[in-house]
């Protein structure tokens, strides 16, 4: 491969460099009426070897439609070089990028239609409506055969006239490039229209000639407009670029705070003849091949300097201005986080960094009083709307003034996040096609929505809405929610027909002398009956050892190998296949004789036979196929050139970033190799150039592939200088827009069908390649509702004892806030339910353990829409003929009571236990609010810790405490007796003191299961707690005394009549028993700052406690 690339290196040489003054692009004028479609040549001139052009064309949408791209007439230019995504043709523009792969050049010196753009003129008022070219966002550039720039161009632009007559075009065009003193110009034609004409040639918005050429011109892009007699305009852009001299200023400030000096520095970076002449604005002037240095100047003021290079071509430099003493020397940057609570209200904390200047460390005095000593930043937290300053002092005492920082925390609208998937059913018998599209809103604003879709059909829905057409197009959904807000998703459908079959060789690596298997598969392929192939590589680099049978297990013809054949001529012998996603026809194996660091081929050998498949009919079946290579990797990585491609997780239709890094890149003189990626879950989106020295889109890469899932690279310096990277450095970015679906796409470094290879000059160096992948994530977590029934109760834990202790990959930017998160498909699922595991592990750390339980503590109750959801109990899978009871017993009266919960008999043990959930239903008016919870101290079902997770939450205003406990060992167990206990104080009020009060406790809601997750029904029953004896002289003191409260409902003041005994204290508290107000020794309290709802009111005299509800109203 060197001498290929040498080979190369001087035919890029022996390329002249053509006359490119006279280098034009233009786009034809065509006459028009509306609804008819109109096609605009877009003609090449003046260039006798255009290796490259990339640029965006831009129209009014209002006025012309696009329809379609054809007549492509430079090789390799295709569907690929242009970006026909919807969002970018409706929104009136279209980004080409072409780049020549022969590297040999094409001639359009004398004019050459490289391709037309074809709209639909819509009905816009009578005249021009002008299709130009624009630089954003692909900028513009064009590149020659010797890999030079053209600088000097001119783009003229045309577009569809809807009125009578014709319109006027510039039909010709070339440009002189300017010197440093000027004299450069722009001479064009003009026909077409009513003459006389009038010409507004501009530079910047201001008028520079009106006369039909330009002359005298310096270096600058200029925009022409020519006007016929009735008014209508022929227009382009002129680019003269002369030989500036580009230079920059940099500078060092020393001393202390009032007696600063600097050195200035201006340095040539590009332009001109060296040496060059500087004239400082002090009167200091030097001469110097790059650069000049004022030395110990005062370090407050400004300077200039005039650069003269040896041919006489001057260029004045801005003035700099520079302050050693105050902002000049710092730099720094304010962000702040907002902090937003349920009561609308904000706080926020608000962050200083100083990037540099100063001496630190530096204090920071803030306006709201903070102070703070660090040697990088200050944060200020908790602040409330509204701006604040601060001083900073260095440790030499110099003093800066940031400008007002502004916090400003307002709830931001939630947009929405809309994907779309359609699935394609082809029916052969009717050449037809049923498309079933499908829109999600996985986030927005108010539920439900309106679906209207361009077909006409409307839906509503919380989530979803779906449609089936039977042509593929282009399909619009408004999504409307229940306050009004729209948003239009669109769906562009373009593959629906039948599927193409594939038969692909795929890639491998091995050491040097080991045995390596390459696949050969194939897809999508019904009817398969008969198979006909050969297949070629390097004998002295491959020897092949023995096939494995796959699909195919007969038909090899293996006489040629040893010069590197081999070929198979395969039927059914009456047992067609119907081959869907990719399956092994066969393996090649071979022994590697190749030296380390060489990427093999193995290609379909097309000139000894063309690949064909028939079906039982013997009617040929069209497939697509695609050569493999094997590339010889060394033992050891260290002591190979490392490429990585990164991979990423990234939300559905959302852009992602992959950067392609090196490590041990020493003295390279080439790189090359391929970019594979799936386009069902990527699409390209652009490139971004990295660290290799002069790389550029045009040259470097052929991206008219990207459209089919690949790109190839190839980089060779012009002067063949080694080039040297830092460990993890960026040898290129690229960006895709990932699909709607959820899926992982591998994105490999690939040798098809560039192979893979990296020399120094002088050998092929060893290569260690590491794929990367993209994972589209599906926005399903709902931290803590790790059984996906949209509630968050007790009965979650028991898929973490399912689940514990089992990993997978973390959640992208996780957190146990009650929001959707996006969250990459775990391997594991639960047995039964099916339940993936990346719902269970709630915190998202890629480990489930026992901290999973603290989501669901946090968002205990919660559902989707913030509401508790209903208890979902799942049907039975079996039964169980035990019990689950509380013991009975006999408490006292404001004494803490303890009941074990039992589960299984001596008689009738509960058998094969794993999880265990359920509920205990309790009196509210006899129980102390607070006082129920529960422990599981010697529970048969395990010990904790560490043999078992548990979980109870008490729910005191619906009279109900929730209970789980399961095992996290994977084993079930059997038993019988206590398993928990539950702790309640039953109060000492007085309508409990008579002897006939009996307490209910019922277990509900029962959820047992083995470790197999099979539903377990189990039988409770209740139990009844008796009230003691209790010793009292006390009468009805309530009814003796009178006491009444009022008024109820309240609002603001509750007062309590009690004649005959003084009120000690009162207590208001709340159903889940937490004291909200108090007063001692008074007969009234306000509850006026408590919210809404009912509460318990807590009544002392020196007869006892007395208990009344009452209710608060606003």
């Amino acid at each position: 491969m060197k001498q290929l690339f040498l080979a190369l290196f001087v035919l890029l040489l022996g390329l002249p460099l053509g006359a490119q003054s006279c280098f034009s692009m233009y786009i034809s004028t065509e006459t028009a009426t509306p609804g008819e479609t109109i096609c605009l040549d877009v003609k090449a001139e003046g260039a006798d070897n255009l290796l490259g052009l990339q640029y965006t064309m831009k129209w009014d949408t209002a006025a012309l439609r696009f329809s379609y791209l054809e007549n492509f007439n430079l090789p390799g230019l295709g569907a690929s070089s242009f970006n026909t995504e919807p969002g970018a043709v409706e929104d009136g523009r279209l980004s080409v990028a072409w780049f020549d792969a022969t590297l040999s050049g094409v001639d359009v010196s004398a004019g050459q239609v490289v391709y037309s753009i074809c709209f639909e003129a819509l009905s816009a008022p009578a005249g021009m409506q002008p299709v130009y070219f624009d630089g954003t966002p692909t900028p513009v550039e064009f590149i020659t055969a010797n890999a030079e720039l053209i600088t000097n161009y001119a783009l003229i632009n045309g577009g569809a006239y809807t009125g009578s007559g014709s319109a006027p075009a510039i039909t010709g065009a070339c440009i002189v490039a300017p010197g440093c003193q000027g004299g450069g110009s722009a001479n064009i034609s003009i026909a077409g229209g009513q003459p006389l004409y009038t010409f507004d040639w501009q530079k910047d918005g201001i008028t520079a000639s009106t006369s039909q050429n330009l002359t005298a011109a310096g270096p600058g892009q200029y925009s022409l407009q020519a006007t016929d007699a009735q008014g209508l305009v022929a227009s382009g852009t002129f680019v003269l670029q002369g030989p500036a001299i580009e230079a920059s200023y940099s500078h060092e400030c020393s001393g202390s705070a009032g007696n600063y000096t600097a050195n200035v520095t201006c340095t040539v970076t590009s332009g001109g003849a060296a040496p060059y002449t500087f004239s400082w604005s002090t009167g200091q002037v030097d001469t110097h091949p790059q650069l000049s240095t004022l030395s110990g100047v005062p370090g407050i003021g400004s300077y200039a300097v005039t650069i003269t290079d040896a041919a006489g071509c001057e260029q004045t430099m801005d003035t700099l201005w520079i302050d050693c003493g105050q902002s000049a020397q710092f730099l720094t940057a304010y962000s702040y986080e907002c902090h937003f609570f349920g009561n609308d209200s904000a706080r926020a904390d608000l962050s200083l960094v100083v990037w540099s200047g100063g001496s630190p460390p530096y204090t920071f005095e803030w306006s709201n009083g903070e102070v703070d000593i660090d040697s990088l930043f200050s944060v200020n937290e908790g602040l409330s709307n509204g701006a604040y300053t601060v001083t900073i002092t260095d440790a030499n005492g110099l003093v800066y003034m940031p400008q007002p920082a502004v916090v400003d925390c307002v709830p931001v609208a939630q947009d929405f996040t809309v994907g779309s998937s359609y699935e394609c059913t082809f029916f052969p018998a009717e050449d037809s096609v049923s498309i079933d599209i499908t829109t999600v809103v996985w986030t927005g604003p108010q539920p439900p929505y309106t679906f209207t879709w361009s077909t006409g059909e409307v839906t509503s829905d919380t989530m979803s809405s779906s449609v089936t057409v039977s042509v593929a197009g282009t399909y619009r959904v408004t999504i409307t929610d229940a306050v009004g807000n729209t948003y239009v998703e669109t769906v562009a459908i373009t593959d629906c027909g039948p599927a193409t079959g594939k038969i692909v060789i795929e890639e491998a690596s091995a050491l040097p002398g080991a045995t390596v298997c390459v696949d050969v598969t194939a897809a999508q392929m019904q009817d398969l009956d008969a198979l006909q192939m050969a297949i070629g590589w390097d004998p002295a680099h491959l020897a092949l050892d023995m096939v494995h049978p796959g699909l195919a297990s007969s038909g090899f013809i293996l006489s040629d190998t040893a010069t590197g054949l081999f070929r198979l001529d395969w039927n059914s012998n009456g047992t067609p296949l119907d081959i869907g996603a990719e399956t092994p026809l066969f393996q090649l194996c071979f022994r590697v004789l190749a030296p380390v660091g060489q990427s093999v081929p193995l290609r379909f050998h097309t000139n000894l036979q063309t690949p064909e498949a028939y079906d039982s009919n013997g009617q040929p079946i069209p497939f697509d196929w695609r050569d493999g290579a094997v590339l010889v990797e060394p033992d050891s990585p260290d002591d190979a050139v490392q490429l990585v491609m990164e991979s990423a997780s990234v939300d559905p239709d959302s852009q992602v970033c992959l950067d392609i890094t090196a490590a041990n890149f020493t003295d390279i003189v080439s790189v090359q190799f391929s970019v594979r990626w799936d386009t069902a879950y990527l699409q390209f989106d652009s490139l971004i150039i990295g660290a290799l020295p002069g790389l550029s889109p045009s040259t470097h890469f052929n991206l008219n592939n990207t459209g089919s899932g690949f790109l190839a690279f190839s980089w060779l310096p012009s002067s063949l200088s080694p080039a040297s990277l830092a460990d993890g450095e960026r040898l290129f970015t690229l960006c895709f827009r990932a699909s709607s679906a959820p899926g992982i796409s591998t994105v490999a470094i690939s040798s098809v069908p560039v192979p893979i290879e990296v020399t120094d000059g002088n050998a092929i160096l060893p290569v260690s390649v590491t794929n990367g992948t993209v994972t589209t994530l599906g926005p399903q977590v709902w931290p803590g509702d790790t059984d996906t029934d949209e509630n968050v109760n007790h009965f979650d834990l028991l898929n973490i004892g399912l689940a514990y202790g089992a990993g997978g990959p973390p959640r992208p930017n996780a957190s146990t806030e009650w929001v959707q998160q996006p969250a990459p498909d775990w391997q594991q699922t639960t047995p039964l339910s099916g339940v993936n595991y990346k719902h269970i592990d709630t915190d998202g750390n890629g480990l489930i353990d026992a901290s999973d339980t603290l989501a669901i503590a946090r968002n205990w109750g919660l559902a989707p829409q913030g509401e508790r959801g209903a208890d979902n109990a799942p049907e039975a899978n079996r039964q169980i003929n035990t019990v689950l009871y509380i013991r009975p017993d006999t408490v006292v009266l404001g004494e803490p009571a303890v009941f074990d919960v039992i589960f299984g008999e001596a008689s009738t043990p509960a058998e094969e236990v794993y999880g265990l959930a359920f509920t205990i239903v309790y009196d509210t008016a006899a129980v102390e609010p607070g006082s129920a919870f529960m422990t599981f101290d010697n529970s048969w079902i395990g010990q904790e810790p560490p043999g078992i997770l548990t979980l109870s939450r008490d729910r005191y205003a619906h009279g109900r405490i929730d209970v789980a406990l399961t095992r996290i060992d994977g084993q079930n167990v059997s038993g019988q007796g206590p398993i928990a206990q539950l702790h309640i104080t039953i109060q000492d009020v007085i309508f409990l003191r008579g002897a006939n009060y009996e307490m209910i406790l019922n277990i509900e809601n029962v959820r047992l299961i083995n470790s197999a997750e099979e539903w377990i029904e189990a039988i409770s029953q209740p139990s009844v707690v008796a009230i003691g004896d209790v010793s009292s002289s006390v009468e009805d003191a309530a009814t003796k005394n009178q006491m009444k409260v009022f008024p109820v409902p309240a609002s603001g003041q509750l007062f309590v009549y009690s004649p005959e005994l003084p009120v000690q204290r009162l207590e208001v508290v709340s159903m889940e028993g937490r004291t909200l107000a108090v007063g001692q020794n008074t007969n009234e309290l306000s509850v006026a700052e408590l919210p809404a709802g009912p509460y318990l009111l807590r009544i002392w005299t020196e007869e006892g406690l007395s208990l009344r509800r009452i209710v608060v109203i606003r």
